[in-house]
């Protein structure tokens, strides 16, 4: 599980030293601080938003003021982890498309 802040890539800009740059796959990459090694974003095509930049609330210097506001990419959540909130979940990114639920699994873990 991973705790992301997500931006357009026009709302994002960097100071201090160039972040490294991991092409993990085709469109997508991954930025990290090349002294210490810390994650910082994924950085991709967000698909009806254009590209995007998800940042690392851990990166942060005051993450709790990053409130969730939703779940991305559910069918991706391991079987046996579940936040225990009524956020939306959904497919994949958070986009206007309709929620697969609300909340957490009710009946024990997701079948298939």
């Amino acid at each position: 599980m991973v705790a992301l802040a997500g931006y357009k890539d026009d709302q994002v800009s960097w100071s201090g030293d160039k972040r490294q740059i991991y092409a993990s796959s085709p469109g997508q990459r991954r930025a990290f601080c090349g002294k210490c090694g810390t994650p910082l974003t994924w950085e991709g095509d967000g698909g009806k938003l254009g590209p995007i930049f998800e940042l690392h609330i851990s990166t942060f210097d005051e993450p709790d003021l990053l409130v969730p506001t939703a779940h991305a990419f559910e069918h991706e959540r391991i079987s046996w982890f579940d936040v225990a909130d009524n956020l939306p979940r959904y497919q994949g990114f958070i986009d206007g498309s309709a929620p697969l639920r609300h909340g957490p699994v009710k009946d024990g873990l997701p079948q298939g």
